[in-house]
């Protein structure tokens, strides 16, 4: 079977197996989404198996069946498309063998041939089989267009889009009198009818409309870019800002920040095309209306060479798009390459691995380039072509032309003027194929944003307006795991917190005990379960208030690039008594004294400019300058000297505040009130250092190994 499998652009890291499902699932005509494949079957941050992606494609009335191939000369025995397991830890499609070579579609860098050779290195030795039974049937998506979206943003200036429609078609009908005019004049100067002020007079009148028009059809459109910009910008960053915190531990950064970017792509190519698109297929009837009134014959030529231009255009239109979309593709892979690497750049700089970074981008660099180099070959051979075609075929139009007037049947201001209008309507046939392969590719960068149109808010303002928490928690039957089809992280947890008690969460990595003070945050939602806060269910508070009442103080804790000062209060009300208490409480105020600046002084990005204690400790600031009910501590204060651990441990509980600390260094929590010890997601053993201790069990082997 040699035709393409669909080309399918992984939105995360995760999903290339998703994207594997789907490209088949488009191979037999289905119109199903990422979305409608995401929501079948989640696996949250784990990933897919093979056994999900036979789950998912036996629910769509697929057989399948996975095999081992140790041959790799084998696959061209086997069925195709199939799905095969690569390096180990990702998924393409395989849908063509053909003389020595493997052709697959890559979710993550679109399609690529292999000799054998070259396959076989990254081949797994894993296939997936599938097949459409007699139940099958193919499925149209749950979710609405994208495009939805952007008509309802563009409706909002549609009299301006309107008017600039209509300037557009003033600009291109004085455009068309050109011709029609030029025939007059060399008509009435043959005939010694012209009339030098007459016909400079209607130039100059048609030169100031046509300047006047294309002004404003210009600034019609700069205008409704703008307010596309403003409304739809807007809502998608304000509304990226309202998905839950597992859509963006899925994805990479830079891919997010990439997919925002494409949005003002979209807007220049959309806006300034589908109004030339528009304009230009009426221009095309209007000239085969003129010509076929001014001579058949030649219009039956222009019409001719227009048919082969068109073939040309349609032939070349898919390999077009392609060469684009894999640029893309990989310009968004090098892109999150970067991200990362500046956010990672003090590690990177401590381990020595400046040239393995670059190394590394360097291979990507080779990819964006190699693709740019192929997208850059086929647009020099279209546009020679095209340019090639619109200066000859208007010379084959003036030939035959110029034998009709040796044989009376036309006038010579006649051909000149068909000429032209030939060479306009070839103009306008590529114009609109060009407008349709920058609408193909408008239509990329929107399915990309769509990702994040289509995940779901988090409902932040359901419940409770006011609630001021005393510091109970109670824990019932708690269950969470990252998504439905993935296994419990946390499993039928129960535990009870009474205000002002300080507790710690210990336990091996992967105990459970982060991804515990995460919901408890408010970050995750729980499957099953309750977490009641002073009797109140979490789910029924505000997100808001429950944000007031709590101090939390992440292992990855942020700074803003903004002044220390607006990073401990968040703009917040704040006196001044208070801030300076606060800083003093964590141990940080007399350093922000010492700077040039003080408050003022301004964090670079990531808090890089300063130290690790000091960006806890403003982190720490931060969460106790509202003076929270309950405050939770990961790792909070694995950067600070014992000293000043000491002294805000004092502070904080003078506070009387319930305190929550994830420990990994024991020895920070050994007068904690309770300690709760974590393993696979439930608690094993709890009670203070000492009894837990004397009892020799799974706290005493983790304080005897890390002391």
């Amino acid at each position: 079977m040699t035709r393409k499998v669909p080309n399918i652009e992984q939105m995360s890291q995760i999903e290339c197996g998703l994207c594997c499902c789907l490209s088949i699932l488009h191979f037999y005509k289905s119109k199903e989404t990422l979305l409608d494949l995401r929501r079948d079957i989640e696996k949250g941050r784990d990933g897919y198996s093979i056994g999900d992606l036979k789950q998912l494609l036996n629910k769509r009335n697929f057989d399948t069946g996975s095999y081992q191939v140790k041959d790799v000369n084998k696959i061209s025995e086997l069925p195709l498309p199939l799905i095969a397991f690569w390096d180990n830890q990702h998924y393409v499609v395989i849908y063509k063998v053909k003389k020595n070579k493997v052709y697959i579609m890559d979710p993550s860098k679109g399609y690529i041939n292999y000799e054998f050779k070259e396959f076989s290195k990254h081949f797994s030795n894993i296939v997936l089989l599938s097949f459409p039974n007699e139940n099958y049937q193919s499925l149209k998506s749950q979710f609405p267009s994208p495009w939805i979206r952007v008509f309802s943003s563009f409706s909002k200036v549609k009299g301006r889009l309107i008017l600039t429609l209509l300037f557009s078609i003033i600009s291109y009908l004085i455009i068309l009198s050109v011709p029609v005019m030029t025939s007059k004049f060399i008509n009435s100067a043959l005939g010694n009818t012209f009339s030098f002020q007459t016909s400079f007079l209607i130039l100059f009148s048609l030169l100031c409309l046509y300047l006047i028009s294309i002004l404003a059809r210009s600034m019609g459109i700069l205008f409704s870019n703008i307010f596309f910009s403003r409304d739809i910008e807007s809502f998608t960053f304000k509304h990226l800002l309202k998905l839950p915190y597992s859509f963006f531990e899925l994805r990479a950064k830079g891919d997010i920040l990439y997919r925002i970017s494409s949005l003002s792509g979209f807007r220049e190519l959309f806006t300034n095309q589908v109004v030339g698109g528009v304009v230009d297929i009426g221009t095309i009837l209007s000239v085969v209306i003129y010509m076929f009134l001014s001579s058949k014959t030649l219009s039956i030529i222009a019409l001719i060479l227009s048919l082969i231009n068109f073939l040309f255009l349609f032939s070349t239109r898919k390999i077009m798009y392609d060469t684009v979309n894999r640029e893309l593709q990989e310009q968004s892979l090098i892109y999150s390459v970067e991200t990362e690497a500046l956010n990672t750049i003090s590690s990177i700089k401590i381990s020595g691995l400046e040239d393995e970074i670059y190394e590394n981008w360097s291979k990507y660099l080779k990819n964006v380039l190699t693709k740019y180099k192929k997208r850059s070959i086929v647009h020099i051979l279209y546009n020679s072509a095209t340019n090639v075609f619109q200066l000859f075929a208007p010379i084959i139009i003036l030939i035959f032309g110029l034998d009709n007037v040796l044989n009376g049947k036309i006038l010579l201001g006649e051909v000149v003027a068909f000429q032209t209008m030939a060479s306009i309507l070839f103009s306008s046939e590529i114009s609109i194929f060009n407008a349709y392969t920058q609408y193909i590719l408008a239509a990329g960068y929107l399915n990309r944003v769509n990702d994040i149109w289509l995940e779901n808010e988090e409902n932040v303002e359901n419940g409770l307006k006011k609630c001021s928490l005393e510091g109970r928690i109670d824990i019932k039957d708690l269950s969470f795991s990252y998504s439905k089809d993935s296994a419990p992280v946390i499993e039928n947890l129960n535990l009870t917190i009474e205000p002002g008690q300080r507790i710690a969460l210990v336990g091996q990595s992967g105990s459970g005990k982060s991804t515990l003070s995460k919901i408890l945050s408010g970050l995750y939602k729980i499957d099953t379960g309750k977490i009641l806060f002073d009797g109140v269910n979490i789910n029924q508070i505000d997100k808001k208030i429950l944000s007031q009442n709590l101090g939390v103080v992440p292992q990855d804790s942020f700074l803003l690039n903004r002044s220390i000062l607006d990073n401990i209060t968040l703009k917040n009300e704040v006196t001044s008594q208070k801030i300076e208490e606060v800083c003093k409480a964590v141990q940080i105020y007399d350093e922000i004294m010492a700077m040039p600046m003080k408050f003022n002084t301004i964090i670079s990005e990531m808090g890089s400019n300063i130290s690790g204690g000091q960006r806890q400790r403003i982190a720490l600031a931060r969460a106790l300058i509202n003076n929270p009910s309950i405050v939770i501590l990961d790792e909070a204060t694995s950067a600070l000297d014992t000293i000043n651990e000491e002294r805000i441990t004092k502070y904080i509980k003078s506070q009387g505040c319930t305190q929550i600390i994830v420990a990994h260094r024991l020895s920070t929590i050994k007068d904690a009130d309770i300690i709760f010890v974590m393993k696979g997601g439930k608690i094993v053993e709890s009670g203070n250092h000492k009894y837990l201790m004397d009892l020799g069990g799974e706290y005493y082997s983790l304080y005897t190994k890390r002391k």
